[in-house]
């Protein structure tokens, strides 16, 4: 049963609590520019926990009871690499809506059989060094066809960025939103997003015709856009981020706030927007207080929790 928020929760932007649940930060790719072990010699930040699909129902309708219906938003890592992913996603349908970051290595037909288009969203990642353009295609398009919210997130790679037109066409084409995604981290002696030429900026602007990468681009190249210190700020209130262990913190910042284990009694968003310390926040989309107009287009739901 999907309902709102018990409580004020429900008259503030978003008007829904979102989670992102980094469920596990293994992979079945190596991508050469992934921060969370996909290059050689670059250890897992945390380790998967495996407590059960049981407990992880029960801490979520935990959830749930205290917060009504939110967004799981499932990231990583390849969150369908989690043993189980199908039961567990089934089962939380029925009290949540979701969200997916994938590479989309996994068969479209199962998840089409079990969930439904109005309880989730997927954001598919496509790494051209892992699966070739026609088989990622095919398998998106048939997701859009079944009547999920679909869009492909693209990193613009140094050595990737040729082709990157005409993927975003295709795609396009068949309706589906292709977002490009600047490149952070280091690549031939360059720390980028700094590195990119005056010319490979102008190119991404151009292909970044959506909201999201206009303003991903905008704030990886402009610091004075994430300093938000002394603002006031709803993550923690609306949103946390749950790490594999089940630990939950008021966003992706340094210094989050630890807001608890969502597998024990300690989890509790916080009442209150907290004054943000944050003079290089590493997140467009934070939730500022009197922002709402930057931000609050990111965070909708699928139809079926659309209405208060």
């Amino acid at each position: 049963m999907i309902k709102p928020p018990p409580d004020f929760r429900k008259e503030i932007a978003p008007y829904r609590v979102y989670f992102n649940w980094e469920i596990t930060y293994k992979c079945n790719y190596s991508c050469a520019y992934c921060c969370f072990g996909g290059v050689g010699g670059v250890k897992e930040p945390l380790p998967t926990i495996y407590p059960g699909i049981d407990k992880w129902i029960k801490a979520w309708t935990n959830i749930y009871q205290r917060y009504g219906s939110s967004e799981i938003h499932f990231a990583g890592g390849e969150p369908f690499f989690y043993p189980d992913f199908m039961k567990l996603i089934q089962s939380l349908s029925e009290i949540h809506t979701m969200e997916f970051s994938t590479n989309l290595f996994w068969n479209p037909e199962e998840f089409i059989k079990i969930i439904k288009p109005g309880r989730a969203r997927i954001g598919v990642s496509f790494h051209p060094e892992f699966v070739s353009f026609e088989t990622f295609f095919l398998k998106s398009r048939k997701l859009k066809e079944a009547g999920f919210e679909v869009w492909v997130n693209y990193v613009a790679y140094p050595s990737a960025m040729e082709g990157m037109e005409k993927f975003k066409k295709e795609f396009e084409d068949c309706g589906i939103l292709m977002s490009i995604l600047p490149f952070k981290g280091k690549y031939a002696g360059k720390e980028y997003p700094e590195g990119y030429s005056a010319q490979e900026r102008e190119h991404l602007k151009r292909l970044g015709t959506s909201v999201w990468t206009e303003k991903t681009l905008d704030f990886a190249f402009d610091k004075n856009k994430r300093n938000t210190c002394n603002k006031l700020c709803r993550m923690g209130q609306m949103y946390a981020k749950i790490r594999p262990d089940g630990q939950a913190y008021s966003c992706c910042a340094g210094g989050a706030l630890k807001l608890g284990s969502i597998l024990e009694d300690s989890f509790s968003l916080l009442e209150n927007p907290f004054l943000c310390k944050e003079t290089d926040c590493p997140c467009w989309k934070c939730m500022l207080i009197g922002k709402e107009d930057h931000w609050l287009a990111h965070w909708p739901v699928p139809p079926d929790a659309r209405l208060k």
